[in-house]
């Protein structure tokens, strides 16, 4: 009596596992490979990715190991960003009615070094060559995105002044 009723159950769960375990590397390598492309075409920095991972029961999606690097040429004065982890809450209320809210971000050990070169005359600054900075453009879309709180974990900032000696 009971193996017809837990064997649907058991056979049905394995039937899941084996498509969340066959679905989700392809999905990871998709995710990366389409932020790669975006940043590679839109922004003054590329991104890499080195691990992304879910899970369904508490929704959230981990980044590992990300590096932020800005494109040569194209900016001046910014070593690569390390970032240790990224976690994403997602809001399972919103998600049960059909829209996706981001509850809280965390930045888990990000190492930024910048270099300021301040030159006879010239402004303390970090140099974006090929263009300015859209800020405009970037708020106007992180007001489409539905996050709440963003918290840094163990943050290291390190900003260095380089100065240009005087030739006088």
């Amino acid at each position: 009596g009971w193996l017809k009723f837990i064997l649907p159950i058991i056979v049905t769960i394995g039937g899941l596992f084996g498509v969340y375990t066959w679905i989700k590397p392809t999905v990871r390598s998709w995710v990366s490979d389409k932020i790669s492309a975006y940043c590679h075409a839109n922004l003054p920095f590329d991104i890499e990715i080195r691990d992304l991972n879910w899970t369904i029961f508490l929704p959230r999606i981990t980044l590992s190991k990300i590096i932020i690097s800005p494109k040569a040429g194209q900016v001046e004065g910014v070593s690569p960003i390390l970032i240790e982890k990224v976690l994403a809450d997602i809001d399972v209320l919103y998600l049960i009615s059909g829209r996706l809210n981001i509850s809280k971000v965390y930045i888990i050990k990000p190492d930024v070094n910048i270099t300021i070169s301040s030159n006879s005359g010239d402004s303390s600054k970090i140099s974006l060559k090929a263009s300015p900075l859209p800020v405009p453009m970037i708020f106007q879309t992180l007001q489409k995105i539905p996050l709440k709180e963003v918290v840094l974990i163990n943050p290291h900032v390190k900003i260095q002044s380089k100065r240009s000696e005087d030739k006088n």
